[in-house]
Formats: structure tokens, C-alpha cells, sequence
């Protein structure tokens, strides 16, 4: 190395030399070899060791190799190789590995995309870095901004079965579209820019090699468990999979912000944990087994040791490891460690010393080393830089300047400011711009006010960042309005515009209006000036009410770091985040008052947050039920079912089916019916061995319904089952003929009930029409699966049949199914408790008033569908108008149908029905759960013609929010305090959105209906969110922690017969079945430019092609019968453009008078979009009935 062309005079020879050279000594030579060469190694070495784990799924090194291998494969299909990019995006799981793996494997880089994040900034990383092929899902596929790269749904069968058709073997070069060196990408993650575009750092194999071959050698917990909790789109990340994917160790995705951490109890012991200072918070309130026995790896933002001295208490024998480094020198450059009996340090903890191959240079602005103790600039050189900024030379160039100490050589500049100790080691003292870290997110202040000034009505904007107390930052946001308005800040409004572009961790919290900014003598900027929100802002609202808001009020002002906080404070405008949502979470469950972190965000202030809260014992911060089995009593009631039977109590919604079923009443059909047309030669007996994995698989397909001895239903579980499937042949008839026959068939089976006490309540036929056209029907009891459910258990259904009776591809089954838990959990519930809150509700309840006096109580129905949207400035303004009331738009549309019922009835209290999930989110494994969790319950609602609609709504959202705690009841017990029969008529379902990355379930059938697609059956597609309940709906896309699980699925499912107050389902939005009664949907409808027909391009070749499996079908559609519902019900779903569809009796209504009423409800909507201060009898008069839709 040679000496610096000139130096600091004060500088000797010496000192020059323990600068450049003796503190720069990492020289360790690193064999060359690339992230795929790597991997593979280590497979050969552990083949039979897991590599990967998520929830109950766990991949062994064999077998994540041999997935991966496939996939590759085809994308090398697609175009992907060397110099190439393969965009991810997909929610954390074992999939997730298996995508990033494959597309290093066939020698491109990933671009890791975070479906949580605005789809405008998706867009612009797409367009930045012009991918050959996108890795999604399809859940995540419909939130996804549109790209002109091939699209890959790993959950379609279409694509399981493409794959089925590739080998396992790992690939060679001459299987690329090029050789894969070590100077190739193998990632490209994005960073904040300060112009407001963020700029993409490509990673070569080369830099990736040598970080890897030190953390394997520093981190040698990694050869254990780690879990990973990170976003793959933060280069955190990195280490926490790849470290242990090379090391024989085992990658464990996880959530650190559940709140109740549901899981811990099935968590392994975690050796190694990546995290950033921020989460040490985390990591000392969750479950001791989220905190790793080995190693700790601090990272993203300067540590604090008063942070770090309550966790390390925890695990006083692990090592913590405070590690530094830029996106662009390869994840991780400097560490500083902390052994076991080590002095946690006071304050700002070093950041240490250089890392393997890696020099580091304390500059002035001459590129001359400074002397120790003397602040200057950190450049950094060696073998960890990146390649540079994709498609941004200028910037590179910037920013990776050459090195006066390396001939040739290049160094980053890292605009971080530093001061060297006499021990060489380094500490940080600020940054040379505008950049910042906020809970490890690198920010740069440009980016967020280039967006804030391209908002309307904005001039001007500033932001910084204020610390209230060590280690706690918050942007706020200093706006100048333009000239001309009057209007003070509307910080929501501000703040929702923000989150429709930037992820929610660069959304101020904060928003201070000025006249003008601040500026220094010679005309710039003066930071220094811009006023901290004031102290007062956050505070306010009336005093707290009540024992559970004054200490929610407490909490809020402990967690937030402020003086005093208002009852009707948000939690979020007073500067919290998710992780502070957490923290507020297990402090009030130690306090005795039990909520989620979701709700937090949907109900952000103490009052709310009080309304809802139910107790728990004190110090309960695992929020765990009780683990009674929830078991009955098996004697004389197994007579006839094979050995093994397990006796269940029966769910909520599956008591109130079984009673209506018992009654006789309700009209048919008396099945949920799905009928797919195949294309090609399907063959029974692989449909057989698919049948009988399934009903291995899930407990709620062997489920049989009897009852006990005390005159309840009971649930049982036999413990095995042998599939039922009919083989029909049609092909002797053709034409009309074999239509009319095929109508009959299928119209016989749906209106042929089952015996509910005889497993299983599942039957399939297969129906012959040609050699190569076949019709295949699944039937259920409407009891046995709600919607959640249902996508799961057909795309399992679909992909092992495609696999030819081989379950391999399926995540294996957890041994105690969380059946199980939830009866106990059911068991736990204080039922008197629930009872009294429901008599309040129900307490005089009016006389029915009917929408459907005459509506047919037995017989046969015909279900008609039809679809409409509101315009999307419509749908706009409503969903601003719930946003800036601290309403949800859940309760808008639930208010809209009661007003208009009110209207259509001539009555001003109206009881209608809704559906809420029914899973408990605090029960592992829930949510991948097929069986009748969800429910159907009432809603009560009165007003008065002068009432304000606001008042209403938030009456509504209140009451609602009130009853959280008793959603358990089934619908029949409640029709008995009530003393009616028939509690309503008419439901409005509202379907959530996707917001987080809680794994999805199966997909539907290649070439049947996407979800929310054409032909979507009923029931379709599972959306996790909310419950669909008034005032408890999923967070708004890019709201703070919008990142979090959204709790339990919206329930989407058949019902049963019964008439009013039949169970119900949550329909697709909207599908144009391809069945009878399913009508086409209406002109840019949302899906309705989608392929009802054959296979997307990704899909399986034709049936007979070379080399394919004899057994391979196309599934052409999928054709959905329900089995009857209420007369009426509306499900409504949120996007763009609000959709709307209304699933009625034909015999019901009288020609037209649908049309009208759905009209009407458009109008109330955008009535509501206009304004809610106006009074109900003003709103109403505004509604017309028109046509318009």
C-alpha cells in the first residue's frame, strides 16, 4: 500500500503508517465462488440438515436445493442469466428462500420487492431496474403495479405442474443462458435518494463471497438456528439466511410484531438473531424463545448501551456484536464485540474496527488522513464494495471515488462522519448530509420532501428528524402552504397523501405548518432553526374517563415519552410507530387490559383502545388461552367410525347450520357444488390417492356432526376416511343431448343433502364427456370449510393431482391440529360474560321488518349475482372522509346499507347481518387452518332523521368495537335471547385487502378465475385483513405498521340452508361465473380483462406433449353452486374503484328492483363521500334509486 501524496503536517511517518496500514492489516484470503457454488457445497455436505423453517414448514438442505433447481430452470426459461435481474415479491416464507435461491441458481440477481410498500414506488424500482421475469404469488400478483416482465405465480398449479416437468439437479453453465462468474449481480436492493428517487445498489457474487466467509468464521451461532425477522428487501437480511445457508445452519423466518406471540411456544431455540438497536425493545418484551442463546448482531443505527443493558440481562451468555456497513460495502464492514462478562459501554457504543479485506480512511475534504480524536469523513475500501448504483453512472462516480492510498483501487464515500480512538477503533458523530436512520431505515430527508412539495397545496417543505429521548427518533415534517390557502395543516390528510407513496417508515409522524422556512444568512436552508412539534401537540383531547383510559393514557405517555396524553389522542399522530404499538401492547396486558397490536392501528387512542379492551389477568404478556382440549365425551357417540375418532366442540357458525338444518327450514340447493371442465386425460385413479392425502391432511374433511348427550351438536373427527368418487360416462352421448345430461347430474348432486353424522361430508365425481374432455365436481356439506379455507384445500387438491398423487410439494402437516387448540380456546371463553353483552344489544329489539316479506322458506332458489363500482374519485373522497373522522371505510359502507334499509323499510332501527373471521390470532397455526371458523352475526343499529351522520357512523364503529370480545356466540343462541326466529334478512360482508405478509393460502386451478377474477366461486379469495365487522377492518395500505400481520383472515365461505339468517360466505370481488345464474361482469370491472380459460403462458404444456406425465389436464374454469343463502346480501370490496356485489333470490325480487336498491346504495356511498356532517334525513334526500352504475 502506498502513503497518501501529502498529509496533515502534524502527521509523522508513524503515525501515517498505524493510520493506512497497521490498523488496515485484514488481508485474508477468500477462495473465489459464487452465493449458487456456495450453497451447493454446503447441500452436499448436510443434505438430511433443515435449511430452511416458517411456522410449522420446514425445508431440509435436499430438498430446498432440489425445489430451487426447478425453479431456476424455468426461469432460465423466462430470460433470466448472468447480468439479468428476476424481481421478488413475496410474503415471508419458505417459498420466499426457494424464489431468491432460484434466481441466483440460474445466474441472474433478485430485485427483492416488498408487497407492503406504495405501489407507485414498486413501479419505480420495476421500471428502474427492467427485469426479465417477476416471482410472485397470487395474492401479492393483484397489488402489484403492472411490468412488462414475465409473471411467475408460484402458487398456481399451472406453474407447480410447469415445474414438475423440470430436474432436480443443480444447474451447470451450459444450462445458463451464459457462465456465472463471481463478478456477476446477485442483488439489487434500493436505497432512500435525495432527489426523490431511490437509487438501486447492485451486490456481486464476488463482495457477497468474502462478507459470507467472515460471518461464518465471526458468527458462529449461525451453523444453529437463526431467525430471521427482517424484510429480504433490507440487506440486513442477507446475514441472517445466507449466513446460515452456507454454514449447515437452519434460516427461520418469524414476525417480531406479533403482539401476543402466538408462537413462541413452537418456536426451536434460536442461536443467532440480526436485528437493529430499535428492536432490542422487542426482543426483551416477546418470549424468551425470539432471543438467541449464541449471538446477537446489532446493525442499521447507532447503538445505545442503556438500550442494550435490559435484554443483555436476559441472555447475560450470548455475545452481542455491534456491526456497521452501508448497503454499498456488502451488508456489514466494522464490528465491535461484546463477550459475555464484558461491560455493556455508556452511550453511544463504537462501531469498532474493519472487518476481513476491508480499509477504512478517516479523510478531510483533501482525501488526507486525519490524526486520531479529529473528526473527518469515512471512506471505505477493499473487496466489500458493491459494483455502484444501477444505471446511475454519475451517482457512482460521486460516490465511489478512486483511491489515493490503492493504485487503482476504488473507495466509497460514505458521507458518515467519524473519530478515530487511539485503539484505532472508530465511533460515529453524525452525518455530511441530509441523510438519516430511523429504526435502521436509511432516509434521506430530499426524498421525503420532494414528495411532500409534490403534493396540492403545498409550497414549500422541510423535514427533520427529533429525538424526544435517546434512541427514539421521529421525522416531522415543516410544510409552508401555497399561497392562497387558508386551511391549517391537515396532518392526516398530509400524512395519507405521503403513505400512497413512501413506505410507512419515511412517512412523517409529525407536520408543523409554517409561513416560511427558516433560512440562513447567505439564503439556504437553516435546519438548525426549524421548531421541534410543539409539546402541546400531542397532548390533548379531553381527560381520560374511566380506570382503563386513565392508565391507557399513562401507557400511551410512558411508551411515547411525553409529559401527558389525551383520552382522544392518536397514538400515531403523537409520534408512535409499530414498534412503539407493540411495546404499548405487553404493557397493557401487564396492566390487565387486553388488546393486539392491530388494533392499536385501528383504534389508535386510549378511549378506543378502552371501548375495546378486555380483560386479562395482570402480567399476562404471552396472552395465551386456556389449554383446556375442548373434548367431548366420546361414549356411544363414535358408534360406526373408525378407530382413532377425536370428539370436538363444534364452531359458533357450525351449531347455528346444524340447528337450522335440524328445523327442516330453508330453501335449496343443500351443497356448495364446483365443477371444473378439464381438457385432456384425467385420470381417477391419481385423483383417488389426491383425495385420499387431503382427507389425511385435514381433520375438518373427516369431520362427521352428531349429538351428544346433552342435545348439542359435537364435532367428530374420524380418524380416517376413504374418498368417495363417482365415475360417470357421458361420452356415448353428444350435443345437446349430453348437455342436458350433464345439467341433470349435476343439479341431482347438489340437491342431495348429506348425512351430517356419516364422514366425510365431501364427495367427488368425474364425468367422462370425450377421451380428452372430462368434467370434474366437488361437493361439500356448506358446513365443513368457511372461505378461508377454501383456496387452500383446492389448491392442494389441484397441485398433488398435478404431481400425480405426491403430497411433496405441500407443507407438511403440523402433528396437533390446530383444531384442537381452538376447541379449547372456545371452551375458555366466559360465556355468561358474552351472553349479557349480547342481551344489551338485543334488549327490545322491534318487530322484524322484513326487506323480503314473501321470500321462499323451502323449495329451490336461484341465486342471481350482479356487480357495480363506485368511480374512483368517488371512491377517493370516501376513503378520506373515513380517514379524517378516524373512521373506517368498513364502517361507512356497514352505515350506508343500514341508512338505505332504513329508507327501503320505512323504519329508522334496523338489524342486519354481518361476518367476522372467528380465528384468534393468538392460536398457532390458525390461519392455515381449513375448517368453519368464521361467523355470522347482527348488527343494531337506530338514528334519528336529524341525527349528523357522522354521530351515526361513529356510534356504529363504537358499539362494534365494543363486541370484539364476544364474536364467539352462535347465531342460534342469539335468535334465543332475542326471542325470534329470525334475527335478519339481509347481509353486507366487507372483503378486506391483502396488507401483509402472512403466507397466503394455495392458489386456485391454472385457467380457473384468479381471485376477485371471472368465475371466482363464492367464498373467494381468502383476503387476510380484519374481520369484516364495523370498526374492524385491516390498516389503510401505508399507514404505520401496515407492515404487521393483519391478524385473523376475513371469512369467506359457503353457508348453509336455512333461509334468514343463514350462515354466509364472503363472495369473490366481483366474479363473472362461467355457471349458470353468474352473470359476465360489467366493463372494467376489476379481473374482468382476465383469461377465464385456458392457462395463463407459464402454465403446463398442451396434455400429450413430449415428455409430460399422461395424466396432466388443463382445467378450462371453474363453475361455483352455493347452497342457498339469506335473500340478500352485498360484499363489498376496497380498491380503486369500491366494488359491489349483490347476490339475491330471483323469487325474492320482483323484476328490476335489485337494480334500483344497488343504485341507491352507490348513491348513499357517494353521498358519504361528499360530506358526514349533514343530517340523515339531508343525506337520504339525495338518493334517487337512479340507474346510474
Amino acid at each position: 500500500m502506498t502513503g497518501p501524496a501529502a498529509g496533515p503536517g502534524d502527521l509523522t511517518p508513524d503515525e501515517l503508517h498505524r493510520l493506512l496500514v497497521e490498523w488496515n492489516d485484514t488481508d485474508h484470503k477468500v477462495v473465489e465462488a459464487t452465493l449458487t457454488e456456495l450453497f451447493e457445497a454446503q447441500a452436499v455436505r448436510t443434505p438430511d440438515a433443515p435449511a430452511v423453517a416458517h411456522g410449522s414448514t420446514e425445508l431440509r438442505y435436499a430438498e430446498l436445493g432440489e425445489r430451487a433447481n426447478r425453479l431456476a430452470r424455468l426461469l432460465v426459461g423466462r430470460g433470466a442469466g448472468p447480468e439479468r435481474f428476476v424481481a421478488v415479491a413475496l410474503p415471508k416464507s419458505v417459498d420466499l428462500v426457494v424464489a431468491l435461491l432460484a434466481v441466483v441458481k440460474a445466474g441472474a440477481a433478485y430485485l427483492p420487492l416488498d408487497p407492503g410498500h406504495p405501489a407507485e414506488r414498486i413501479a419505480g424500482m420495476l421500471a428502474d431496474v427492467a427485469p426479465v421475469a417477476l416471482l410472485t404469488d397470487a395474492t401479492t400478483l393483484g397489488a402489484l403495479p403492472e411490468t412488462a416482465a414475465a409473471r411467475v405465480v408460484l402458487d398456481d398449479p399451472a406453474t407447480a405442474a410447469e415445474l414438475a416437468g423440470h430436474a432436480t439437479g443443480d444447474l451447470t453453465d451450459a444450462e445458463r443462458i451464459a457462465p456465472l462468474r463471481p463478478a456477476n449481480p446477485v442483488f439489487v436492493i434500493h436505497t432512500s435518494g435525495s432527489t426523490g428517487r431511490p437509487k438501486g445498489v447492485v451486490v456481486e457474487h464476488r463482495s457477497l463471497n468474502v462478507y459470507l466467509a467472515w460471518a461464518r468464521q465471526a458468527y458462529g451461532a449461525v451453523t444453529g438456528r437463526a431467525l430471521v425477522h427482517s424484510p429480504v428487501a433490507f440487506d440486513l437480511t442477507a446475514t441472517g439466511l445466507y449466513a446460515p445457508l452456507t454454514a449447515g445452519g437452519c434460516a427461520h423466518l418469524v414476525e417480531l410484531h406479533e403482539g401476543t406471540a402466538p408462537d413462541a411456544a413452537e418456536l426451536p431455540e434460536a442461536t443467532f438473531v440480526k436485528a437493529t438497536p430499535t428492536h432490542l425493545a422487542l426482543l426483551a418484551a416477546l418470549p424468551d424463545a425470539y432471543s438467541p442463546t449464541g449471538q446477537l448482531v446489532l446493525g442499521g443505527e447507532a447503538l445505545l448501551g442503556e438500550a442494550l443493558d435490559e435484554w443483555r440481562a436476559r441472555r447475560p451468555d450470548a455475545t452481542v456484536v455491534n456491526e456497521y456497513g452501508p448497503t454499498e460495502t456488502t451488508i456489514g464492514c466494522m464490528e465491535y464485540r461484546i463477550e459475555p462478562g464484558d461491560a455493556v459501554p455508556a452511550g453511544v457504543v463504537t462501531i469498532g474496527r474493519p472487518i476481513w479485506n476491508t480499509r477504512l480512511y478517516v479523510l478531510d475534504e483533501r482525501l488526507a488522513p486525519v490524526p486520531t480524536g479529529t473528526v473527518g469523513e469515512l471512506y471505505i475500501g477493499g473487496e466489500l464494495l458493491a459494483r455502484g448504483y444501477h444505471a446511475r453512472p454519475a451517482l457512482t462516480a460521486g460516490r465511489f471515488v478512486a483511491s489515493p492510498f490503492a493504485p487503482g483501487a476504488r473507495m466509497y464515500r460514505t458521507g458518515d462522519l467519524v473519530r478515530r480512538r487511539d485503539d484505532g477503533q472508530l465511533d460515529f458523530i453524525a452525518r455530511t448530509d441530509d441523510q438519516v436512520k430511523v429504526r435502521g431505515f436509511r432516509i434521506e430527508l430530499g426524498e421525503v420532501e420532494a414528495a411532500l412539495t409534490g403534493l396540492p397545496g403545498i409550497a414549500a417543505a422541510a423535514v427533520s428528524v427529533h429525538e424526544e429521548r435517546p434512541g427514539t427518533k421521529r421525522l416531522v415534517a415543516h410544510v409552508v402552504p401555497a399561497e392562497g390557502t387558508d386551511a391549517p395543516v391537515d396532518a392526516e390528510a398530509l400524512r395519507t397523501a405521503l403513505a400512497a407513496r413512501l413506505p410507512e417508515y419515511m412517512v412523517p409522524t409529525a407536520f408543523v405548518g409554517l409561513a416560511a422556512l427558516p433560512l440562513t444568512p447567505n439564503g439556504k436552508l437553516d435546519r438548525k432553526a426549524l421548531p421541534a412539534p410543539g409539546a402541546a401537540a400531542p397532548v390533548g383531547g379531553r381527560a381520560a374517563r374511566g380506570e382503563h383510559e386513565r392508565r391507557l393514557c399513562e401507557l400511551f405517555a410512558e411508551v411515547l415519552g411525553e409529559p401527558e396524553i389525551g383520552a382522544d389522542t392518536s397514538f400515531f399522530a403523537a409520534g408512535g410507530d409499530s414498534v412503539g404499538a407493540f411495546t404499548l401492547v405487553k404493557k397493557a396486558r401487564l396492566a390487565g387490559i387486553g388488546f393486539g397490536t392491530k388494533d392499536v392501528f385501528t383504534s389508535p387512542t386510549p378511549a378506543a383502545l378502552a371501548a375495546l379492551a378486555v380483560p386479562v389477568p395482570t402480567g399476562d404478556g404471552e396472552g395465551r388461552t386456556s389449554a383446556a382440549t375442548g373434548r367431548a365425551d366420546l361414549a356411544g357417540l363414535a358408534d360406526g367410525l373408525p378407530d382413532g375418532t377425536e370428539a370436538l366442540a363444534v364452531s359458533p357458525l357450525q351449531d347455528a347450520m346444524i340447528r337450522r338444518a335440524a328445523a327442516g327450514t330453508g330453501p335449496g340447493p343443500y351443497t356448495d357444488q364446483f365443477s371444473f371442465p378439464l381438457s385432456g386425460a384425467f385420470d381417477p385413479e391419481v385423483m383417488r390417492r389426491t383425495l385420499a392425502v387431503l382427507l389425511r391432511r385435514h381433520p375438518a374433511l373427516r369431520a362427521a356432526f352428531r349429538t351428544g348427550p346433552d342435545g348439542n351438536p359435537v364435532q367428530l373427527v374420524a380418524g380416517a376416511a376413504e374418498p368417495v368418487l363417482h365415475e360417470v360416462d357421458l361420452s356415448g352421448t353428444e350435443g345437446e343431448e349430453q348437455r342436458r345430461e350433464l345439467e341433470r347430474l349435476l343439479r341431482q348432486d347438489q340437491d342431495t343433502p348429506f348425512d351430517l353424522a356419516e364422514p366425510p361430508l365431501v364427495r367427488c365425481t368425474a364425468v367422462e364427456l370425450a377421451p380428452d374432455s372430462w368434467r370434474f365436481v366437488l361437493s361439500l356439506a356448506p358446513l365443513l370449510l368457511d372461505g378461508w379455507s377454501l383456496p387452500l384445500v383446492m389448491g392442494e387438491l389441484w397441485m398433488t393431482y398435478m404431481m400425480g398423487g405426491d403430497e411433496a410439494m405441500l407443507p407438511p402437516v403440523p402433528q396437533d391440529p390446530p383444531q384442537r387448540e381452538y376447541a379449547g380456546w372456545l371452551a375458555g371463553r366466559d360465556t355468561a360474560a358474552t351472553e349479557d353483552a349480547w342481551r344489551v344489544v338485543l334488549e327490545g329489539l322491534p318487530a322484524p321488518a322484513p326487506l323480503v316479506p314473501a321470500a321462499p322458506d323451502t323449495g329451490r332458489v336461484t341465486v342471481v349475482e350482479t356487480t357495480s363500482l363506485l368511480p374512483e374519485d368517488v371512491t377517493t373522497a370516501l376513503v378520506a372522509r373515513a380517514r379524517a373522522h378516524d373512521l373506517t371505510l368498513n364502517t361507512l359502507v356497514t352505515g350506508a346499507w343500514a341508512l338505505l334499509l332504513g329508507r327501503l323499510t320505512g323504519r329508522e332501527e334496523q338489524v342486519f347481518g354481518v361476518t367476522v373471521a372467528g380465528r384468534p390470532a393468538e392460536l398457532p397455526g390458525i390461519d392455515q387452518a381449513a375448517g368453519m371458523f368464521m361467523n355470522n352475526l347482527p348488527v343494531r343499529l337506530g338514528w334519528h332523521g336529524g341525527e349528523q351522520v357522522l354521530d351515526v357512523l361513529t356510534r356504529l364503529q363504537r358499539g362494534q368495537a365494543g363486541l370484539m370480545a364476544h364474536q364467539h356466540i352462535s347465531l342460534a343462541r342469539l335468535m334465543d335471547i332475542a326471542g325470534t326466529d329470525a334475527l335478519f334478512d339481509t347481509l353486507v360482508v366487507f372483503e378486506s385487502q391483502p396488507t401483509t405478509t402472512t403466507p397466503p393460502p394455495p392458489p386456485m386451478p391454472a385457467g380457473a378465475p384468479m381471485p376477485g377474477g371471472p368465475g371466482a366461486p363464492e367464498g373467494m379469495p381468502p383476503m387476510p385483513g380484519g374481520p369484516a365487522g364495523p370498526g374492524m377492518p385491516p390498516m389503510p395500505e401505508g399507514a404505520p405498521g401496515a407492515d404487521l400481520p393483519a391478524g385473523p383472515p376475513v371469512p369467506m365461505g359457503p353457508g348453509a340452508p336455512g333461509g334468514p339468517g343463514a350462515p354466509e360466505g364472503m363472495p369473490p370481488m366481483p366474479g363473472g361465473p362461467a355457471g349458470p345464474g353468474m352473470p359476465p361482469m360489467p366493463e372494467g370491472a376489476p379481473g374482468a380483462d382476465l383469461p377465464a380459460g385456458p392457462p395463463m403462458p407459464m402454465g403446463p404444456p398442451m396434455p400429450g406433449a413430449p415428455g409430460m406425465p399422461p395424466h396432466l389436464v388443463q382445467i378450462l374454469g371453474m363453475e361455483a353452486h352455493d347452497a342457498a343463502r339469506v335473500p340478500l346480501r352485498f360484499a363489498v370490496a376496497p380498491g380503486p374503484e369500491l366494488g359491489i356485489l349483490a347476490q339475491y333470490w330471483s323469487e325474492a325480487f320482483e323484476p328490476g328492483r335489485m337494480d334500483r336498491v344497488q343504485a341507491q346504495f352507490l348513491e348513499v356511498l357517494t353521498a358519504f363521500a361528499e360530506g358526514l356532517e349533514r343530517s340523515v334525513d339531508d343525506t337520504m334526500t339525495t338518493v334517487t334509486g337512479g340507474t346510474g352504475r
